[in-house]
């Protein structure tokens, strides 16, 4: 490895710890400087972030202890109710002691520095009143929001603002999102999707984790403290404002609630999205809600920021050379810092925004390695490894042939020639080797893993390379070498398993990192000798530690543990252990660390002298430090035992004692580890809680350092053998809470921090002087000027005790790490690493950021039929030869349009792929050959142009599908002959048909109709058409066909029966069956696919797990298929022919995901296989589903992400399907096998199988012989598998899962080896030593999962993770597992604890889970619970003060209900669901009062016959990702909060407020009163109704309904977006006070009532009708209409409307027709007015051509205009040299033909006097007689009404029709070849129109009159009524 060292710098104090008292010091708030003064708003549409000043936003949420001092100054009495009393309990961090008028309050020992919770949003404007007023006794009423009422709720509530001098103020929506998002790179408008600086999902895991983590989605199920996730900060250097806590802001949100953002750790990862805004009650107070403050900047820190002095990380080489990370004033940027030459800028990669890093840095200083920004994809520059040396520059590395371009290096080999690192390849991160020579080399993955593998460091040739890959046993730590490639370390035993390693040493042998063993994470030391040996934890804190370096020889460890004090540094050796390298700089090397904290150490020289890491200085602001310390003496390692977590964080100088945190049977615990002796727990200091943590050890291993919980709290300590450990106490006049992170060599001395008065100091401990600050020794003891520093941590000493490190506050006030060197010991010398300004984020030996992507893939090599007697050996048979061809095509898609295809149905040959793209008509069926590419189908004739393939025949030759006709939309049949053919629909209903399905010779066809009765399935023939299968009985009316079997025979799909919706299989004789659902979860089952032969049906079913793909025989009935690996819904779309293979998609963490299912292997990733088992080149590429797949199975069609990040549909072939085997074998009767043990290719000998008793225990590693030889090469990988072996062939066993299950006769002797894997043992068989329970449960202690019991005949269920004892002895089993009591029902009455009701028992708050057996067992619903069920038509009622928490709610079950009230009055009632709630059967929810509160963090189920009823408190299911109601919800009060709702049910609201993210499905949700605010309408078919108050909606409408009939409905996205959706409006207002922008998509508006006010209107393939044949007078107001297509419609049949804008399409014919109402248009152009009665009034056209038709309407051409202003030329039905005008004449009245209307004029110039009104330039007027009129002599037509008082020039003014070039004079005739018509200017009623006399009637024909003149000038508009006719086409 490069010996490299590093720290990590964070600007702000991390931990503040304030004394209890009422009268506490001053809190101090660290903030960061946002600067980038007048930036750009977002580019993701949000339109928030731009901000015009400077200001300064807190670090970290505001903490526990902060608040506290805040309760302790303010709230004695606390009449404002600042303080929750669900602060001291569950998630919340502050106690409140004495009575009311002496209220004292504080943190809680261990969460003070956690983020408050359970605040309301007046609190927290009351908080910053505080600050703003100095603290103190600072008002809270006045200051930055002045607040009326002296109430809790203010009386001015919802209008409170800022006050403009605020110096302290909840930020802003836009401060808030600014901070978070913005990628620091100037005033720009380049924003980052997550707060952790990325676009990518942050990975949910413990902190510190890697650069992009947070806590979220449960990954600890409880609030972290604040800073935790060091590595992740937003480009600013803010932390947490992902996860954590939901922080409120200032913006006031809909009139009623306050901005919320940025999730919580009980939320998904939706929300912690830069496009996700919530908002919040201003009352409601909860756990998961939080705040931060802002503040205006200081001076000095602007000053700082804008001199570009932004610290964010560093290294440390042996010649003390730092690098790392800061800002300057380009921005981001990598640093390298030397104490003569200061820190100095290596600037950036071209291309890409101004943002580098420097991870490492060669040992002679010249050679730094890091990332930095160099091209952008789509906008979003992108990471690029790079080599910086002084003469060449940075220098990019480029990335891994076929990688997404995005690359980072982490490591660096001494001489700088050697970087490894992480590069991103075919879609998953893969570490990587450069060289000059060779480029950038990728190492591959660990044995059966996903290609997920990061580099983190080499050793210093070069030739070890160390880091983690994936395995098939999890995240796994690796070695790699050019001779053994890439080789697992295993993990620490006992946990789950996840190993990384971080540095190696130089010989390569000694490895160092962090696993998980049975106590939790764990430093490890790895030898080849040893293997992974866990190092523990330092005393005190959660078992947690992480090693980070190693020294060259391997002997000395540091890294990062957690302890009493919190997180410190660790030092470790063998001799010593693990210990607080605090303590070692203080106690052994007399360092004054006084308020230094040392937080972590995060590298180590390669002699062990130089430390590095980052800590809190005295001024509380995070700071890089380097230790320098004298020679070492030894140093070793530490580990191993408990729960599989534990940490090691220090190891001797020998490496031969490592010390750390595991967990034993008293609790977290400090221990010791040798090879000779093992780990050893050094106990706990007494009177404390069993917490104790090892963080050091001495150079010998003698000495252990590190923190306990004694009973003052959390305490430092010091170990020996002989006094054990001995707490070291704490500075004065703080809380108890000390820490020891380093010690010297021999033991003496001791340094950490500690809380004093002054807040967190470094200490030093020696045994002569006790605990002193360190800072108080390097001044008073050694003179040193430490004015204006703090030095808040020590976080190591080197082995002599004359170096200490640490971090602090320098004089500015900044966060600067510092060094201590005792060169004599008369003097110390203290440098700061001027490091000031706000450091953020870099760490050495970088966790690299595990996205989902990279992390969570786990690659199937094979799955086992049988297990293998003794060691067992797993064989993967791999195809080499006589393959068929493998390829994977896009099929790109059609021109004209965006580009998108996805794909539907493939033939039986796999020739053919059907689907849909976007041509330039719009939406349109494609047929796809190898040969021809895609080829567009078309559309039905009449409708507006949209068609979609679905099915396609075997041989490629039909296609059906659906297209819009003129009826509507209509299934088609096409083929090559005969084009796109209509197959109609059903009678009786809404013309509305799809065809889904085809025969495989095309002459049946299926889909889904339009009955009388509803939707109803379908099956055309073209001699039987179009006939109904009817529907499943029971349900209301609706089917549907989505398949049929090659023969057409028989058909399968959905239909709604009496228990939801239900698969169907249909057959002519059999007709619809329904095919049931999958057990356990809410009733609704969709058949999708068929085999050919009918006999396999696959689709999709509700399981007990969610949505879960199905496969279902006769035989077998529906069986569920699973998920893909970290999947939580799963589909089946398409079925091989025999049935054997399925195709589908399944939702995980990274999307959607296509899979492929056979019977062998279970479910796999379709792209892995291709990628890994087949080796297609698929980088850039996301299969996102599979939607068919041919008859051999060889073919496979879907649709994915294509590199360019665009839809497109794709098909996959691959061998035949028997070519490739996966397999793995077992136990077989009479099963020959035979071994090669020399390995020269020949089997040595044999052995055979003896039946089921299995082979002995001492049989040989064997090859199973039984495959075909011919085709396959045999590669033996030996896998250790735990034995199961029946003891009779009637025993069968199932073994699923990973565990493997022992059931041999001597079971009592597995029973001590597989302790945790007893499971249900059936048949009889009773195993010996085991206690009987019924007839067939048996249980050994503790050791039995759980137990369901479900009758009295001890029918029994095992699931889940927990473990319970249910012995004849329960009591025993009882007191061990107090909090693990299930629910023991037969009369059983177990001891010790007491009755409720009949079958139900607790004890105090363990009881785990709920089952109410009847309804007169109500129970109060109180504490905290694994499960909850409430069953049996029982009640449960959470209460006033009532808090209950569970992960899983279930009321109710198929059979029966269950009943849940959740009520308050006057103080909180609160259940809190971390994971998943159902009701079914049934059952009722009731949620009543103001103080109320029900939250839900993942799906909510409400079945069919089941309901939720809401007058009041807080529904909180923002978090769960889907919402599904099949039942009823009514919500009449309170506040209900979802993401995405699927309702297939009923959703009422008649008051409250209801706020979603998403609705579909097809049930009703009706709005009839209180206020809703829903983003996006997906599938929401069944429609949404607005009946009463107010609803908005921001997003888009995708194939949805939404009908106004009364209230509000306001469209507030900035462009409201509608696709195949319908706008029915009747009554209300829509748009009135936002007036939106709304683009029709294949859409429509039916305007027949109400009032309407858009800005723009956009009509693609769309419809405006608006009418009044309802009885009512809609108006609109639409400032600008624009008509795309031919096929876009509008039309306007009464009421009134308003349009400043009418405008056609260049490119294609487009129309309004006007049939009645008053129509004003100001400007109209390209486009043809049909007009046919009612008023069109036309202003002015600003251009263009205009066509204007009509049958006895009235055109009013005017404009009222401004003096000197121009019109423009009105262009009627032509060019100028060519104008046209159409009349129609029906009789000789004015009623009874068109007129032009003149009323208003104004000359071109302005100004002067005009004497004439100049009429169009050689229009031609078209004349038509109409409806049988034919015209007399003497007919008159005054076709020109002038109301003007000017006269129409004749002169010039019209042309003769057989010259156009000689003007008309008055009194000329004209010929119209009908009529001959003299021609009179100045005529008419007004005396100046313009009249045609008929003086001659031929024989009837048409007329054309030829009329010329100068330009028109109009000014104005009036009209005439005419009599209202409408045309007829």
């Amino acid at each position: 490895m490069s010996r490299t060292i590093a720290a990590h710098l964070v600007f702000g104090a991390i931990y503040l710890l304030l004394p209890q008292a009422a009268t506490a010091a001053p809190i101090t708030i660290d903030t960061v400087p946002i600067g980038n003064l007048g930036n750009s708003a977002d580019t993701y549409g949000i339109g928030l972030g731009a901000v015009s000043y400077a200001y300064n936003i807190g670090t970290t949420e505001v903490t526990n202890a902060q608040y506290a001092a805040f309760l302790n100054a303010k709230a004695a009495s606390d009449p404002l109710g600042l303080y929750n009393t669900n602060m001291a309990s569950g998630f919340g961090g502050i106690s409140r002691s004495g009575s009311s008028g002496s209220y004292t309050y504080a943190p809680i020992s261990g969460r003070e520095n956690k983020p408050v919770n359970n605040v309301s949003w007046y609190d927290t404007i009351r908080f910053a009143n505080w600050l703003h007023n100095g603290q103190g006794a600072g008002d809270t009423e006045t200051g930055a929001y002045t607040i009326l009422g002296g109430t809790a709720t203010p009386t001015n509530g919802l209008s409170i603002t800022r006050n403009p001098n605020a110096a302290w103020w909840l930020p802003s929506e836009d401060e808030w999102y600014k901070a978070a998002y913005h990628k620091n790179d100037g005033n720009t408008g380049n924003y980052f999707l997550y707060p952790t600086g990325s676009d990518i999902d942050p990975t949910a895991e413990l902190p510190v984790g890697g650069s992009n983590s947070a806590n979220y989605e449960s990954a600890i199920n409880n609030l972290t403290d604040v800073g935790a996730y060091s590595f992740s900060t937003s480009p600013y250097g803010t932390f947490d404002q992902g996860g954590n806590v939901s922080e409120l802001n200032e913006t006031l949100v809909s009139g009623l609630f306050r901005g919320l953002r940025g999730g919580s750790f009980l939320t998904n990862e939706f929300p912690l999205r830069a496009s996700v805004p919530q908002s919040y009650d201003p009352t409601f107070e909860n756990p998961s809600i939080g705040f931060r403050v802002a503040t205006v900047p200081e001076p000095s820190s602007l000053a700082l920021a804008s001199m570009g002095l932004l610290s964010i990380g560093l290294l440390v080489r042996r010649r003390r050379v730092v690098v790392g990370q800061a800002s300057s004033s380009s921005g981001t940027e990598a640093f390298r810092w030397t104490s003569s030459g200061g820190m100095i800028g290596l600037g950036d990669l071209p291309g890409g925004g101004f943002f580098s890093n420097a991870y490492d840095v060669s040992a002679d200083g010249a050679v730094v390695v890091g990332s930095g920004y160099s091209n952008s994809v789509y906008g979003t520059p992108i990471y690029e490894a790079y080599r910086w040396t002084s003469g060449s520059g940075m220098v990019g590395l480029d990335n891994l042939s076929g990688g997404y371009a995005s690359s980072y290096a982490y490591g660096v080999s001494d001489d700088g020639s050697v970087v490894v690192g992480m590069s991103e390849s075919g879609g998953v991160s893969q570490a990587f080797r450069w060289t000059s020579g060779s480029g950038m080399v990728g190492l591959g993955d660990l044995p059966d893993g996903g290609y997920g593998s990061y580099a983190i460091a080499s050793s210093p040739d070069g030739s070890v390379v160390v880091g983690w890959g994936t395995s098939a046993s999890g995240y796994e730590a690796f070695r790699w070498t050019a001779g053994s490639g890439m080789v697992g370390l295993g993990d620490l035993p006992g946990g789950i398993f996840y190993s990384t390693a971080y540095d190696v040493s130089d010989d390569g042998l000694v490895i160092v990192g962090r696993g998980y063993s049975a106590s939790g994470q764990e430093a490890f030391l790895w030898t080849s000798g040893d293997g992974m040996v866990g190092l523990g934890d330092l005393p005190g804190g959660s078992f947690n530690s992480t090693a980070r370096g190693v020294s060259a020889d391997g002997s000395v460890v540091v890294g990062q543990s957690s302890s009493a004090q919190g997180t410190e540094a660790f030092l470790w050796d063998d001799a010593n252990g693990m210990r607080s390298l605090k303590d070692v700089l203080t106690s052994e090397y007399g360092l004054d660390l006084t308020d230094w904290s040392l937080y972590d150490a995060r590298g180590i020289s390669a002699d062990g002298r130089t430390i590095v890491g980052t800590g809190v200085n005295p001024d509380g602001d995070t700071e890089a430090w380097v230790a320098v310390v004298p020679e070492p003496s030894s140093f070793v390692l530490a580990g191993f035992g408990g729960y599989f977590s534990s940490d090691a964080h220090s190891v001797s100088a020998d490496g031969t004692v490592v010390v750390g945190q595991g967990t034993s049977a008293s609790g977290v615990e400090a221990f010791r580890w040798t090879s000779s002796g093992g780990m050893v727990g050094l106990g706990d200091l007494p009177g404390g809680n069993y917490y104790s943590l090892a963080t050091g050890v001495s150079a010998d291993g003698s000495v252990v350092v590190g923190r306990g919980f004694s009973a003052l709290g959390e305490e430092a300590f010091r170990w020996t053998s002989g006094s054990g450990m001995v707490g070291l106490g704490d500075l004065p006049g703080g809380a108890v809470r000390s820490e020891a992170s380093g010690v010297s060599g021999d033991g003496s001395i001791v340094v950490g921090h500690s809380y004093s008065a002054l807040g967190s100091e470094a200490f030093l401990w020696d045994d002569a002087n006790g605990m002193r600050s360190l800072k108080d020794v390097l001044t008073l003891e050694y003179g040193l000027d430490l004015t204006g520093w703090n030095l808040r941590g020590a976080r190591g000493i080197s082995a002599d005790g004359r170096t200490i490190v640490g971090y602090g506050t320098n004089p500015n006030g900044f966060g600067e790490a510092w060094v201590a060197v005792v060169p004599e010991p008369s003097s110390f010398l203290l440098a700061g690493l001027g490091l000031s300004d706000y450091p953020t984020a870099s760490k050495f030996r970088m966790n690299p950021p595990c996205s989902r992507t990279t992390c969570n893939r786990k690659r199937l090599t094979m799955k086992t039929s049988a297990t293998i007697t003794t060691t067992a050996a797993l064989l993967l048979l791999s195809n080499i030869t006589d393959a068929a061809p493998v390829s994977f095509t896009g099929l790109g898609d059609l021109p004209g349009q965006f580009f998108f295809s996805s794909a539907y149905g493939v033939s039986a040959d796999g020739t053919v792929v059907v689907g849909a793209s976007y041509s330039g008509s719009g939406r349109e069926a494609f047929r796809w050959t190898s040969g021809s590419g895609i080829v567009g189908l078309g559309d039905l004739p009449g409708g507006g142009f949209s068609s979609i393939g679905y099915g396609v025949s075997a041989d490629g030759s039909v296609v059906v599908g659906d297209g819009l006709s003129t009826s509507g939309q209509e299934a088609y049949r096409w083929t090559a002959g005969s084009g796109l053919v209509g197959l109609g629909d059903l009678p009786g209903g809404n013309f509305e048909s799809q065809a889904r399905g085809v025969s495989a010779d095309g002459s049946v066809v299926v889909g889904k109709g339009s009955s009388a009765s509803g939707y109803e399935a379908f099956r055309w023939t073209s001699s039987g058409g179009m006939v109904g299968l009817g529907d499943l009985p029971g349900g209301s009316f609706s089917s549907s066909a989505h398949s049929v079997s090659g023969d057409g025979s028989v058909i399968v799909g959905e239909g709604n029966s009496a228990s939801g919706f239900e698969a169907f299989r249909w057959t002519s004789s059999g007709g619809m069956v329904g095919l049931g659902d999958l057990p356990g979860g809410g009733f609704s089952s969709s058949a999708q696919s068929v085999s050919a032969d009918g006999a396999v049906v696959v689709g999709w079913g509700d399981s007990a797990s969610g949505q879960e793909a199905f496969r279902w025989t006769s035989g077998s009935g529906m069986v569920g298929l699973g998920y893909l690996p970290g999947g939580f819904s799963s589909q089946a779309y398409g079925v091989s022919g025999d049935g054997s293979i399925v195709v589908g998609r399944s939702f995980t963490s990274q999307g959607r995901e296509a899979f492929l299912w056979d019977d062998d292997n279970g479910m796999r990733n379709l792209k892995d296989i291709l990628t890994l088992d087949y080796g297609l080149d698929l980088t850039g590429w996301t299969l996102d589903e599979a939607r068919g797949i041919t008859a051999d199975g060889r073919a496979i069609v879907g649709t994915g992400t294509n590199p360019n990040g665009r839809s497109e549909a794709w098909v996959a072939v691959v061998p035949e399907p028997s070519s490739f085997v996966l397999a793995g074998f077992g136990v077989l009767d009479d099963l020959t096998f035979a071994w090669d043990l020399d390995g020269d290719g020949l089997f040595d000998d044999s052995v055979t199988n003896q039946g089921s008793g299995g082979l002995a225990s001492d049989s040989v590693v064997f090859t199973v012989l039984f495959a075909p030889l011919s085709a396959f090469a045999l590669a033996l990988s030996i896998i250790p598998c735990a034995v199961a072996s029946p003891t009779s062939t009637a025993d069968e066993l199932e073994a699923e899962g990973a565990a493997l299950y022992d059931f041999r006769n001597d079971v009592e002797s597995a029973f001590s080896a597989l302790a945790t894997e007893l499971a249900l043992i059936g048949g009889g068989f009773s195993p010996p030593g085991l206690e009987p329970i019924g007839n067939n449960l048996f249980a050994a202690g503790n050791e039995l999962r759980l137990l369901n019991f479900s009758n009295a005949a001890n029918a029994m269920e095992v699931e889940g993770a927990a473990l319970y004892g249910f012995r004849n002895d329960v009591e025993d089993g009882f007191s061990a597992l107090a909090t693990e009591i299930a629910l023991l029902g037969g009369g059983f009455s177990p001891p010790g604890l007491e009755p409720i009701g009949n079958n139900l028992f607790a004890a105090g708050n363990e009881l785990g889970l709920l089952n109410f057996s009847d309804a007169a067992n109500a129970m109060e619903a109180e504490g905290f619970f694994t499960e909850a069920y409430i069953q049996n038509d029982g009640t449960a009622v959470v209460g006033n003060g009532d808090y209950a928490e569970t992960s899983y709610l279930y009321l109710g079950s198929t059979s029966a209900a269950g009943h849940l009230v959740i009520q308050s009055s006057n103080s909180g009632a609160d259940l809190i669901v971390h994971d998943q709630m159902s009701l079914q059967g049934g059952s009722t929810l009731s949620l009543t009062g103001d103080y109320s509160n029900l939250s839900v963090s993942y799906d909510v189920s409400v079945s069919s016959g089941s309901s939720i009823s809401q007058t009041g408190g807080f529904f909180d299911a923002s978090s769960s990702p889907y919402f599904d109601l099949s039942g009823e919800y009514l919500l009449q009060g309170g506040s209900l909060w979802a993401s995405r709702v699927s309702v297939e049910g009923e959703l009422r609201q008649s008051g409250g407020y209801f706020d979603a993210y998403e609705l579909s499905g097809g049930g009703l949700v009706e709005v009839s009163g209180g206020n809703a605010y829903v983003q996006n309408l997906n599938d929401a078919y069944g429609g949404i109704e607005v009946r009463g108050g107010s609803v908005d909606m921001a997003g888009e409408w995708v194939n949805s309904n939404v009908a106004v009939y009364d209230g509000d409905l306001e469209l507030s996205a900035n462009n409201f977006w509608s696709y195949n959706s319908s706008l029915t409006i009747e009554g209300g207002t829509v748009g009135t006070a936002s007036a939106p922008d709304l683009i029709l998509d294949s859409s429509n508006i039916n305007l027949d009532g109400g009032v309407l006010n858009l800005t723009n209107l956009d009509l693609f393939e769309s419809t405006y009708q608006q009418s009044s044949y309802l009885g009512n007078t809609p108006s609109a107001v639409i400032q600008s209409v624009q008509i795309y297509g031919s096929n876009s419609s509008f039309s306007v049949d009464g009421g009134e409307l308003s349009i400043d804008y009418l405008l056609g399409d260049y490119s294609s014919q487009t129309s309004a027709d006007i049939y009645g109402g008053d129509v004003s248009v100001s400007h109209a152009e390209n486009l043809t007015i049909n007009q046919s009665g009612g008023t069109l009034a036309i202003d002015n056209s600003a251009g263009g051509d205009l066509w204007i038709y009509g049958d006895f309407g009235t055109l009013a051409i005017g404009d009222a205009m401004d003096d000197g202003e121009v019109i423009s030329t009105l262009n009627i039905a032509g060019g100028l040299l060519q104008n046209q005008i159409n009349l129609d004449l029906g009789g000789d009245q004015v009623s009874e033909y068109d007129q032009i209307l003149v009323d208003q004029f104004y000359e071109y110039n302005g100004g002067g006097t005009l004497s004439e009104v100049e009429l169009f330039s050689l229009a031609i007027l078209e004349v038509d007689f109409v409806n049988g009129f034919q015209p007399e002599i003497g007919d008159q037509f005054t076709i020109v009404a002038n109301d003007t008082n000017l006269p129409i020039a004749a002169t010039n003014s019209f042309a003769s029709p057989h010259d156009p070039l000689v003007p008309l004079a008055d009194g000329d005739i004209i010929s119209s070849g009908y009529a001959d018509y003299l021609i009179s200017f100045n005529a008419g009623s007004s005396g100046n129109g313009i009249v045609l006399t008929v003086v001659s009637v031929p024989e009837p024909s048409g007329a054309i009159l030829m009329l010329g003149g100068g330009g028109l000038l109009l000014c104005g508009l009036a009209s005439r009524r005419r009599k209202r006719k409408k045309a007829t086409y």
